[in-house]
C-alpha cells in the first residue's frame, strides 16, 4: 500500500518542477521579448536620425554644387569680357571644373560634407571663392585704371 500512496506525491512534485521551469522560461522568454522590442525601437529611430543626417549631407552637397556651377559661370563671362586674362581664367574654372567632379564622386560614394573628404573639398572650394573674388577685384581695378587712360 505504501508504494500506491507514494506515486501520486512523486507526480504531484514533478508536476510542480515541470510548472516552475515552465514559468521560469516564460518569464525569461517576455524578459527577452521586451529587450528585443527596445533595442529594435532604438534602431528604427537611429535610421530615422541618420537617414535624416544623410539627407542633409546631400542637400549640402547640392548647395555646393550650386556654388560651384555659379563660379564656372563667372569665370566663363570674365573670360569672355577680358581677353587678355583669359588663360589664367581658364586655369581657375578649370580647378572649379574639377572641384565639381570631386563634390559628385563624393556623392555618388555616399560620403558625407563632414567626412574628411568633404572637409577638405570645403576648403578647396573656400579657396577657389577667394581666388574668384580676388581675381574680380583686379579686373575691376584694371576696368577702373584703363578708364583713367
Amino acid at each position: 500500500m505504501e508504494s500506491t500512496s507514494v506515486s501520486p506525491e512523486r507526480n504531484s512534485n514533478k508536476n510542480r518542477g515541470v510548472v516552475i521551469i515552465l514559468t521560469i522560461l516564460l518569464g525569461l522568454l517576455s524578459a527577452l521579448s521586451g529587450y528585443l522590442y527596445f533595442q529594435m525601437k532604438t534602431l528604427k529611430a537611429d535610421s530615422v536620425k541618420l537617414k535624416s543626417m544623410q539627407d542633409q549631407a546631400n542637400k549640402d552637397i547640392d548647395v555646393y554644387r550650386g556654388q560651384l556651377k555659379e563660379l564656372t559661370t563667372k569665370y566663363d563671362s570674365l573670360i569672355q569680357a577680358h581677353e587678355g586674362l583669359k588663360t589664367e581664367l581658364g586655369q581657375e574654372r578649370e580647378k572649379v571644373v574639377v572641384l565639381m567632379r570631386d563634390y559628385e564622386r563624393l556623392k555618388s560614394a555616399g560620403e558625407t560634407v563632414h567626412s574628411e573628404g568633404g572637409r577638405n573639398l570645403k576648403a578647396r572650394l573656400d579657396e577657389l571663392q577667394q581666388a574668384s573674388d580676388e581675381n574680380e577685384a583686379i579686373i575691376l581695378e584694371l576696368k577702373a585704371k584703363n578708364q583713367e587712360l
